[in-house]
């Protein structure tokens, strides 16, 4: 059996404690405006240039849960046997997203 004092650590990466404060920050930013908007229309761009349209379905303290919205016309070849899925929920990743824009 050996000694867990003496193995070696093999951490290969660890994140800089000030990115990781603001990187908290921003999450809290975010779930507190999710909060606010609550069941609104919204479009989300995430830090690497994904966009989404859809309603805000629920917010916790790491992701954002959009209700998206599919495209009305789509070539029939895409949607699954019986027709599109109207509660197609997306789980973001808070420290994901860039822009959120509110639809109204």
């Amino acid at each position: 059996m050996t000694d867990q004092r003496k193995t070696k650590s093999n951490v290969i990466y660890q994140a800089n404690p000030d990115v990781m404060k603001a990187v908290r920050t921003m999450q809290d930013q975010l779930a507190e405006i999710g909060q606010k908007h609550l069941n609104k229309p919204v479009r989300v761009q995430t830090v690497k240039g994904e966009v989404y349209d859809g309603i805000i379905a629920h917010v916790d303290e790491t992701h954002l849960y959009l209700n998206a919205v599919q495209p009305l016309k789509m070539d029939r070849a895409y949607y699954p046997p019986f027709g599109p899925n109207p509660n197609v929920i997306l789980p973001l990743a808070l420290y994901n997203l860039l822009v959120l824009t509110l639809l109204i």
